[in-house]
């Protein structure tokens, strides 16, 4: 179980991940579960969901080698290699194919993609998509959060995959696990240049002060259907607007995301 989610943003790409690793027998480990490669066409990530992390991790070194041998960055025969690669791989396992799902993500020549992959066929291109036991939690958000419209700045999009998932690894104990298995990596991918990975630390970080806006949206809330007298009502929106400011004032200051200095501004 996992949450892995990717999301378009100004500028490319982000995949996001949380690091716990739960194979079949529900035997725990920690680890990174998005590979990355730098080629001379562009920068490729690929995050994995699945229940046999040594067959995963397989198929995304498979997948991101022969891309490394592709001359031609035309996206349709990209897809088209990712797809063969997905088939050879399948046809070893017979009829015992491993449970498995990922998101690859990629930008060429000003545009962001982002494609779900389930083998042995299967690739399907999405604008923000959620992989994992962490999704029954995050996917419903990201139809709010991240409509097909909207592109975010690369910043702003990273802080709403750091919220949503936290409250995946709250909800969702396969992918949480409780006390040690709690950190996250995520990987930017931009229009041109090598993939960017930001420091665990920063997205740490940046998961804990997102609390603060599930206390927000319950003030809210109890606001705006309390039945308040219209005075009362005043008083109450007054807190609130200081509340909202200074948590927004907060996430600005501390979620530094140092990795994206040279990116747009925030």
């Amino acid at each position: 179980m996992t949450a892995v989610t990717g999301l378009k943003c100004e500028g490319g790409v982000l995949l996001y991940a949380d690091r716990n690793i739960v194979q079949s027998d529900l035997t725990r480990t920690e680890g990174c579960k998005i590979y990355t490669r730098d080629l001379p066409s562009g920068s490729f990530a690929l995050g994995n969901s699945t229940d046999d992390a040594i067959a995963g991790e397989d198929l995304a070194m498979r997948i991101l080698d022969d891309l490394e041998k592709a001359k031609s960055p035309d996206i349709p025969k990209t897809i088209e290699r990712v797809r063969r690669q997905m088939q050879n791989w399948s046809k070893g396992y017979r009829k015992n194919l491993p449970s498995l799902h990922s998101l690859i993500a990629f930008a060429h020549s000003g545009k962001a993609y982002l494609y779900l992959l389930q083998p042995p066929n299967a690739v399907l291109s999405k604008h923000a998509y959620s992989i994992g036991g962490g999704s029954r939690v995050i996917e419903p958000m990201l139809k709010g959060l991240a409509p097909e419209d909207e592109m975010f700045p690369v910043r702003v999009g990273l802080l709403h995959l750091a919220y949503m998932t936290r409250r995946a690894k709250e909800q969702e104990a396969l992918v949480g696990g409780g006390a040690g298995w709690t950190g996250s990596d995520a990987v930017y991918i931009p229009f041109a240049g090598s993939a960017k990975k930001v420091d665990p630390v920063e997205l740490q970080l940046a998961e804990e002060l997102t609390s603060s806006l599930d206390e927000c949206v319950s003030f809210t809330l109890n606001v705006m259907m309390g039945l308040h007298s219209p005075k009362e009502l005043e008083t109450m929106a007054d807190a609130q607007r200081g509340l909202i400011v200074n948590y927004a004032n907060s996430l600005t200051r501390n979620a530094t995301f140092s990795a994206l200095d040279d990116e747009q501004p925030r």
